[in-house]
């Protein structure tokens, strides 16, 4: 009997790999550039005031410590995405860890995913009017003229103000946890299979 435990034990050996799977190797530069870009982004989104933008006054009265540049952004940033503008430097860090620890897992779909979570973010943002209303700063209401667009022209008259956060809360929901998340279609497994328990 003990022989036959050992030759099954010795056949289940045989089955699995006896190795992990291959490790990648991390991308220094693109971590870096990531990482950089986003700092400089965080930088000039905390320290913009409307005067240091040649877009809201001819002669600018400050001066943003990401400089002309950064100050420019983040004025074009909030004017087209409101409050949503503030995931680019997130989405920016995520992208930099990526790049370091697994960087396969960066891929076209992840990408979509950001601008996904960006377009959704921006329209429901727009579609109320209690945080980001500052218009010196937001000139584009607080989901930019992006969110605006999609929220007041396109969906509010037609599927009212439930029917539009609830297409666009889904979608920002599954985006960003497709994005921060390995493995998404695993995480959705385990979940449903959870429930069913």
């Amino acid at each position: 009997m003990a022989k036959a435990e050992n030759s099954n034990a010795k056949a289940k050996d045989k089955d699995t790999p006896s190795f992990e799977g291959p490790r990648h190797r991390p991308h220094w530069l693109a971590a870096a550039t990531c990482m950089a870009a986003g700092l400089y982004l965080i930088v000039a989104l905390l320290d913009f005031e409307p005067g240091q933008s040649i877009a809201h006054t001819t002669s600018p009265t400050g001066t943003n410590l990401s400089g002309v540049i950064g100050a420019e952004y983040t004025w074009w940033a909030y004017h087209l995405l409101g409050a949503a503008s503030w995931l680019i430097p997130a989405f920016l860090l995520r992208m930099a860890y990526i790049y370091l620890r697994s960087s396969r897992s960066l891929t076209t779909t992840r990408l979509v995913a950001i601008a996904c979570c960006l377009i959704s973010f921006s329209a429901l943002m727009a579609m109320q009017e209690t945080v980001f209303t500052n218009q010196a700063i937001f000139t584009g209401g607080p989901g930019g003229l992006l969110g605006t667009f999609l929220y007041q022209t396109l969906l509010k008259d037609s599927l009212g103000v439930f029917g539009s956060a609830l297409i666009f809360g889904t979608i920002y929901l599954l985006s960003f946890i497709f994005i921060f998340t390995q493995d998404f279609i695993a995480n959705v497994a385990h979940l449903l299979n959870a429930f069913t328990k």
